[in-house]
């Protein structure tokens, strides 16, 4: 009864923030703080933005991409589910309120797709044609087609407010060269929400075998990687007797490399930073020791038994032995909990990546490369069009779609316990970016794969792996930082 009433009151919180969005004209309290709670009372989402805009019914192309199981772009019809329904009243407050009518054309681009993606939009602006008024692409992609100098600088447009809350200030910041900036996200992308990296746990497990409160241990600052290996010391159990650890046993931790990416950023480390000019520069040689130190810790944990990591494509394989009750921890990204945790019968938790140790100050995290980065072509017909619809994107992904998912789907649909909310709290006012993991791909991966492969390798020795792919990467972002300065 208690999820139940506290399911129902978040259904009303967000259908009163979506009717304020459609109806009302009157202006927002600007003093107050809607950053992360979302409680303050909205009155009219357009109260930053011009109300008088009519672009007298034009098509808007949007060219966007399909390959994961969050729902980001368009959905045919209501249908009773609250964020489908969010997404399809996006649209309409959209296109009602500038007059526009809008247009998708997705084709599959994840990272087994993003080549043939990016050859298809290339040509396309290359053409010359005016056939895309707005890219949403996979994170890589985006980077890619910027390094190219086919997306215009968005802060040379009109109607941006990049300093609002719908817009990531992290990643805008990070993404800036020189007040240049190619894409953005924020609110706009629901994936940003789902690409986010956590942990879930067992609770059964942690009943059964007599451990600490996870939730108490995060909020006294003591959840660490170190805390998590003494907690799945002993649960390695080789459950169909083959002598053999495999897919079919019971295990402490488990995950997949790519997400053990999310340890780099949890121990405040940064593939680079911004200097007083602000240019991003490489970060490496001064984060040296700290890096070693990271490898050194994680691959000693996954010696144990107790800890798996697979190859990145067997997400599926790891949720099978986490439904199936068959270990502590998961580290996986948050959309796991929408897909298959949700069909479970599984009673977890959620927790944020564990700190390196108990003297760093926040849980902070990445996400997974799986959210939308959303720009303009450099031959967009109308560029300032485009920009007001992108806009007004993303304010009403702030008070209608992210309540929808991150409010009531996430912290309280899908969730066991009402602690829960206050873990995604944690895990989404943390979530960090740096410019070379969003740029990866222009630097062919050197920026995140190296440390990535070290874990995968069981090698602490960083100097060495880092020292064979130095040179090559300093030349790549040297050349990648000028062609995004040039005018």
């Amino acid at each position: 009864m208690k999820r139940s009433i506290a399911f129902l009151l978040a259904l009303l919180s967000v259908c009163t923030h979506t009717a304020a969005c459609g109806e009302s004209t009157a202006p927002i309290d600007t003093t107050a703080d809607t950053s992360c709670s979302q409680t303050a009372e909205i009155t009219d989402y357009r109260s930053n933005f011009p109300s008088n805009l009519d672009f007298g019914g034009e098509s808007v192309h949007i060219f966007g991409w399909e390959g994961t199981s969050g729902v980001e772009f368009t959905v045919e019809e209501q249908d009773g589910e609250i964020v489908n329904d969010a997404i399809y009243n996006r649209n309409a407050t959209v296109e009602n309120h500038l007059n526009v009518e809008l247009e998708f054309t997705l084709i599959p681009g994840n990272y087994s797709n993003y080549t043939s993606w990016l050859t298809t939009v290339r040509s396309m602006i290359l053409a010359g044609d005016g056939s895309i008024d707005i890219i949403g692409a996979y994170t890589g992609c985006a980077a890619i087609l910027a390094s190219e100098k086919l997306l215009l600088d968005l802060n040379e447009l009109p109607y941006f407010n990049f300093d609002q809350q719908w817009w990531s200030q992290s990643l805008v910041n990070e993404s800036s060269v020189e007040n240049k900036l190619y894409f953005a996200s924020g609110d706009i992308s629901t994936n940003l929400i789902h690409s986010m990296f956590c942990v879930f746990f067992n609770k059964d497990f942690v009943d059964s075998y007599n451990l600490e409160n996870p939730y108490d241990l995060v909020r006294s600052g003591k959840w660490t990687i170190d805390k998590m290996s003494e907690m799945t010391k002993t649960l390695y159990a080789d459950l169909n007797g083959n002598g053999t650890n495999d897919l079919d046993d019971q295990y402490g931790f488990i995950t997949r490399n790519v997400t053990n990416d999310s340890f780099f950023y949890a121990a405040g480390l940064r593939t680079t930073t911004i200097n007083s000019s602000g240019i991003s520069e490489l970060a490496f040689d001064s984060q040296g020791e700290r890096i070693h130190a990271l490898l050194d810790k994680l691959i000693t944990c996954f010696n144990d038994p107790c800890w798996l990591q697979l190859d990145d494509g067997k997400l599926a394989d790891l949720n099978r032995i986490f439904t199936e009750g068959r270990a502590l921890f998961l580290s996986s990204e948050v959309l796991v909990a929408t897909t298959d945790l949700r069909y479970s019968d599984i009673d977890y938790g959620v927790l944020p990546i564990p700190k390196y140790d108990e003297t760093v100050e926040n849980y902070e995290t990445c996400t997974k490369h799986t959210f939308s980065l959303y720009g303009i072509p450099v031959d967009a017909p109308n560029a300032e069009m485009s920009a007001a619809v992108l806009e007004c994107f993303a304010i009403e992904g702030y008070y209608n779609v992210s309540p929808a998912l991150f409010e009531t789907a996430l912290k309280v649909k899908y969730a066991s316990d009402d602690d829960a909310s206050e873990m995604y709290d944690i895990i989404r006012n943390n979530c960090v970016f740096d410019f070379g993991r969003i740029f990866g791909l222009s630097l062919n991966h050197l920026t995140y794969n190296t440390f990535r492969n070290c874990v995968a390798n069981g090698n602490s020795d960083w100097f060495s792996a880092y020292d064979t792919k130095k040179v090559r990467l300093e030349e790549q972002f040297d050349a990648l930082i000028s062609t995004l300065m040039e005018e």
